[in-house]
């Protein structure tokens, strides 16, 4: 349905209470875990070449920043991501997105600049300017596929997110791209406020972090899981 190629794409994951997260979980979902705790992770990236199916990429809509706040969960067995927020500068992008993925799409100023080797992100959302990020990554080592079984897999091998629509029915929205070629990063926080919604701090240092330069990823249509 949709083609995108994400470039210099930071996860900064941190653990969490699974009991605090699992209340912000939507009916038909059950929140994932690895060796007992939850995480949360928070991915700015820059999307390029954004198209449907069989269509060139058109500009202004091709090509943006976008900032997601995630964690992990499943439904009937499948493992997938739950986003709690992603946003986006563009108000047509965000329009489209929730529409089509129902997925919680947010507009906001987000700026990712610098170097491809240290970038920096600043995003501040719109409609909530107490919501924002501030932040620098840059990679710590060299690129590797995560090992089966380790928890860099588990948190960045999943292929399917979950979204859900105004009636509260689940839908799930495959993804295919190949192993993430992921590296190992370094992040300083300067300011993170975009678990303030969910009720939740998180430390100022992620516990672990992975930077990928370059990402090829196609989207299928959304399908219906769970009625509302």
């Amino acid at each position: 349905m949709v083609a995108q190629t994400w470039e210099d794409t930071l996860f900064a994951h941190w653990p969490v209470d699974p009991e605090r997260l699992a209340r912000a979980v939507p009916a038909g979902l059950r929140l994932d875990t690895f060796a007992g705790r939850a995480w949360v992770t928070v991915t700015p990236l820059l999307i390029r070449a954004s198209r449907p199916r069989a269509a060139p990429p058109r500009h202004p809509w091709s090509d943006f920043p976008e900032l997601n706040l995630r964690t992990y969960a499943r439904a009937a067995g499948r493992p997938g991501i739950l986003f709690f927020s992603l946003d986006a500068p563009d108000p047509v992008v965000v329009a489209i997105a929730q529409a089509v993925f129902h997925l919680p799409y947010r507009r906001a100023r987000i700026r990712i600049g610098g170097a491809p080797e240290r970038r920096m992100v600043r995003s501040r959302r719109r409609d909530d300017p107490g919501v924002a990020l501030t932040a620098r990554y840059e990679p710590a080592g060299p690129a590797a596929s995560p090992a089966p079984g380790s928890l860099d897999h588990w948190l960045l091998e999943r292929y399917c997110c979950y979204g859900t629509d105004r009636r509260g029915g689940l839908w799930r929205t495959e993804i295919h791209h190949p192993p993430w070629p992921a590296r190992p990063a370094r992040v300083e926080v300067e300011l993170n406020t975009l678990t303030r919604p969910l009720g939740i701090a998180l430390e100022a240092v992620p516990a672990l972090a992975h930077v990928a330069r370059r990402q090829d990823a196609l989207f299928w249509p959304p399908q219906r899981v769970a009625a509302g």
